[in-house]
């Protein structure tokens, strides 16, 4: 996954499970390039792994549970 680690967080990919969701507020915040986000997206998808960009509005928070 080359620099994975160092843009997300070290061994988050690796924590992430089939039907996780990833939240990111930004779509910039998952690489530090173009390809870099298009190679993670593709990962996620293939791991059957759920993302979401933008931050939920308080009200999913609260209907949902606290984000972890």
């Amino acid at each position: 996954m080359g620099n994975f680690e160092a843009t997300i967080g070290k061994g988050m990919l690796e924590r992430l499970a089939p039907g996780d969701r990833l939240i990111v507020s930004e779509l910039s915040r998952l690489g530090r390039s173009l390809g870099q986000v298009i190679r993670i997206v593709h990962e996620l998808v293939k791991r059957k792994i759920r993302f979401t960009v933008g931050l939920p509005s308080v009200f999913q928070v609260e209907r949902f549970g606290p984000l972890v």
